[in-house]
């Protein structure tokens, strides 16, 4: 959220109004709400509104906007594999990690598993595990490949239907516009891929935690 501060004529403060993002940001624009508003919001923050799971890649949280959050990733060690069908992806990694690599290490990676699907239809479909937050590599590995992961601002909408394209298609339709209406511009490129992120395992029954992730262009105010 921000402050805003009044002076008086000597250039002290006089008063001040405080807003949240998750309720007082309303186009691009910030309006104080209710003050029942805010007491639920404070209240849903306490008794868990927001899940996360154990074993999450840690972040930092940047805003908490009305449907969206936007945090902040650190640099990470990721473990990579092109699929064709997600269970293939699963299978690849989850051997990998449990030690089908040419050093035989056993690995633990983070939530969520981060899948990037090419919005055209045509080209790779990838499936990226975080691993390692520190700088030594990963084991190396035929079929696995592995890069270090630039620290990483994304806007992260929560959505509890499995990811089928329709669903993909139509939350990150929901979360553009959101942040559209909030003045927040997505990285350049980002209309080429859709970003998924899946914290539970693949055929979970019931609701699920998965996530569309934009990630966003510099020069938004935790940037400064």
């Amino acid at each position: 959220g921000v402050s805003d501060y009044a002076l008086d004529g000597e250039g002290r403060i006089a008063g001040q109004t405080d807003y949240w993002d998750s309720i007082d940001l309303k186009g691009g624009d910030y309006e104080r709400s209710a003050k029942g508003d805010a007491v639920s919001d404070f209240v849903g923050q306490l008794f868990g509104a927001s899940p996360t799971s154990d074993g999450e890649l840690p972040f930092e949280l940047l805003r908490r906007a009305e449907g969206y959050v936007v945090r902040r990733y650190p640099e990470v060690s990721v473990a990579e594999v092109q699929y064709d069908v997600r269970p293939e992806g699963y299978d690849v990694l989850g051997s990998y990690a449990g030690g089908f690599n040419e050093a035989k290490e056993k690995l633990a990676p983070f939530l969520p598993s981060i899948i990037t699907v090419p919005r055209s239809g045509g080209g790779a479909k990838k499936m990226s595990w975080p691993i390692r937050m520190d700088a030594e590599p990963l084991p190396a590995s035929n079929v696995v490949t592995s890069r270090r992961a630039q620290e990483l601002t994304v806007a992260c909408l929560t959505f509890p239907q499995a990811a089928t394209e329709d669903a993909v298609r139509y939350y990150a339709g929901e979360l553009e516009q959101k942040l559209a209406a909030d003045n927040l511009q997505p990285a350049p490129g980002h209309e080429q891929n859709w970003v998924v992120a899946q914290y539970d395992a693949i055929f979970s029954v019931g609701d699920r935690r998965n996530e569309i992730w934009i990630p966003l262009a510099a020069g938004h105010p935790w940037d400064k």
